[in-house]
């Protein structure tokens, strides 16, 4: 059975969500010293990167715009070269991609 593309699109808004809840107001100093949230962020960034590699091809043309590439990039990278990825590089998707990403995929299930 394979599932609904729409689903794979709610799955990234929810990881989205928690890690912002995990997140909330910290500061940058306060993130990289946990390691507990640095490792569910982690978590959610891969579950992200996950559900983007499963929308189709011809979805993915269609909003070129939506880093896909970037993001299912990042995943491959968290779970195959996972001693490359630092606590800084997490902290620069939290604080400068995650937002933006949001909003597409909100218009992309609108």
């Amino acid at each position: 059975m394979q599932r609904e593309y729409r689903l794979f699109l709610e799955d990234i808004l929810k990881a989205i969500a928690r890690i912002e809840g995990y997140v909330g107001n910290r500061e940058k100093k306060a993130f990289l010293s946990d390691q507990l949230l640095v490792d569910a962020t982690l978590r959610n960034l891969e579950i992200i990167g996950e559900a983007a590699g499963n929308i189709p091809e011809a979805v993915q043309r269609k909003h070129p715009k939506v880093p896909w590439r970037d993001v299912k990039n990042f995943r491959n990278t968290a779970i195959h070269k996972y001693w490359v990825v630092d606590e800084e590089i997490l902290w620069d998707i939290v604080e400068n991609e995650l937002s933006p990403l949001k909003k597409q995929i909100r218009t992309l299930l609108d």
